[in-house]
């Protein structure tokens, strides 16, 4: 039993979610009306947004006004104004666009109607994000790191520092970047060591992206493009002394898994660095909270996915051959092939 007088529970986590999901709903409502590109475009009154949008004066002036709090816009006695971030990532057509991400994948109220349907049948709701069909979507996730990426370089730089990737005893490393996304976490090596060359693999418009930040980041000339994905890919044995896999293991089975990193260990030098960059589990799948949240969302999206355990991997590495496997924070883990 409660006692009302000192154990009632409080409805804090509940009242936060609720919040959070209002300021979700205005964001996605100014998206799906397309309001920052209207803006962008030169309607900054609001007579001259209704008349574009031929919607209710209303209903959108008490729309813009809920968007100034939230930083996404900007109002003076007469007008609106976009800001930075809305201006850089939700306006159509800009390379650094990110609203269509956002809305069919962080927001995706429609598919998000349907989550119980996932957790009944344990089937993606939402599509399978895993499929090649979907690169259109990941590139417009990947875009901003073509603003980003002195930030994401710097930040990349340090981890591998904190890895050990100066321990390797190579003064020109080959490297691997599987699922490369950006490119930016392997790329930031070759800023600083001009002798590295790095291998980026992932689908034929990611690397487009890449190139393009290669080229922003003056390491073309160390780059190789690989289309496609390590299961199927055929890679050098023992070519490469690092193997980084981005944000991508966990969308596949454990046999599948296991395949893939038999040929990543096969295509590593003895003695080269195995790097998996994802979201770890505790082991009592109680306590991380964006690693179980990954799971669900993976739930909606990834028919096949699994997030793993610190343990789980170590066991699956250590029969493939892998020694030495250690957990960086929560989203790292370095394991090396016997010299």
């Amino acid at each position: 039993m409660i006692d009302e007088n000192t154990d009632v529970p409080s409805l804090e986590n509940v009242s936060e979610l609720e919040y959070w999901v209002l300021k979700a709903d205005v964001l996605k409502t100014a998206l799906e009306l397309d309001l920052f590109t209207v803006i962008h475009q030169g309607n900054n009154t609001l007579n001259a947004i209704v008349k574009t949008l031929e919607l209710d004066s209303r209903g959108v002036s008490i729309l813009l006004d809920a968007l100034c709090p939230l930083g996404f816009l900007k109002k003076s006695s007469s007008s609106y104004g976009l800001t930075t971030v809305s201006e850089t990532y939700f306006v159509r057509g800009k390379e650094t666009f990110y609203g269509d991400w956002t809305l069919r994948t962080q927001i995706a109220w429609q598919t998000r109607s349907k989550s119980a349907n996932a957790v009944r049948t344990g089937q993606a709701v939402g599509g399978d994000y895993s499929n090649p069909d979907k690169e259109d979507e990941w590139v417009m996730d990947y875009s901003p790191a073509l603003l980003r990426w002195r930030i994401a370089a710097d930040t990349a730089l340090k981890r591998w520092h904190s890895l050990g990737i100066n321990d390797l005893g190579c003064t020109a490393p080959k490297i691997l970047d599987v699922a490369c996304g950006s490119g930016v976490k392997t790329m930031a090596i070759g800023l600083e060591n001009k002798n590295a060359r790095i291998t980026l693999m992932d689908s034929p418009k990611m690397l487009e992206l890449a190139s393009r930040l290669a080229e922003k980041m003056d390491v073309r000339k160390q780059i190789v493009l690989c289309p496609g994905d390590l299961a199927d890919a055929k890679i050098e044995k023992e070519g490469f002394d690092i193997i980084h896999f981005g944000l991508i293991l966990y969308y596949y089975r454990e046999q599948r898994l296991i395949d893939i990193l038999r040929k990543a260990y096969r295509g590593l030098k003895p003695g080269g660095m195995l790097v998996i960059n994802e979201y770890f589990a505790d082991e009592n799948r109680c306590e991380n909270e964006t690693a179980l949240l990954v799971a669900y969302q993976l739930l909606l999206f990834a028919p096949d996915s699994e997030v793993r355990s610190f343990n789980d991997y170590s066991n699956i590495l250590k029969g493939v051959g892998f020694s030495s496997i250690s957990l960086h924070g929560d989203t790292l883990l370095t394991a090396r092939k016997g010299a």
